[in-house]
């Protein structure tokens, strides 16, 4: 006789269990953004989805986390890697060669169509936020006098209630 008790405690739990996984499934749309954002997608979308991708630059991501419908937005951040010790298969650990975030740097950020919806410097942080609508678009980064070198162009696609976070490498070509 005492088993039966915890056969029915078991059956209790088990069903719990798929209650739970059955109102997890009810909410798609919070899960997509977020399911998403762990598989590093920029699209916010629930269908399937491909990393983030620089055009040119390999090193260069993007990252999305969740936000509200209607305040979509693109933070970029502008870091230099300079070129430090020796070439070859051990990275230099001098802290001097480690990446820097870039204030004052220019982005500007255009729609499909080329037409430049924003532009601003970066801050202190070297980093840029801009409110911008879901859609495609092309940032780009101005020359920086202190790494003389101009980032490629990186796309960026900003889903429904995303953050999109995309970090803009000044790199030289020797890397």
């Amino acid at each position: 006789m005492p088993r039966r008790p915890l056969m029915w405690v078991a059956i209790v739990v088990a069903g719990a269990m798929l209650a739970a996984c059955a109102n997890e499934s009810r909410t798609p749309a919070r899960r997509s953004v977020a399911s998403t954002a762990k598989r590093g997608s920029h699209t916010g979308t629930s269908g399937p989805s491909s990393p983030p991708r620089s055009d040119a630059d390999p090193t260069s991501f993007a990252t999305q986390s969740p936000a509200i419908r209607g305040r979509e937005r693109l933070v970029v951040e502008a870091v230099y890697t300079p070129v430090c010790g020796p070439a070859g298969p051990t990275p230099s650990t001098d802290p001097s060669c480690g990446p820097k975030k870039l204030d004052g740097v220019m982005i500007t950020v255009r729609d499909r169509a080329g037409t430049t919806v924003a532009e601003r410097a970066t801050d202190a942080r070297g980093t840029s936020t801009f409110p911008l609508a879901p859609g495609e678009y092309e940032v780009t980064g101005a020359p920086d006098p202190r790494a003389h070198i101009t980032p490629n162009p990186q796309r960026v696609t900003i889903g429904a209630a995303t953050t999109v976070t995309l970090r803009l490498r000044y790199a030289s070509a020797f890397q």
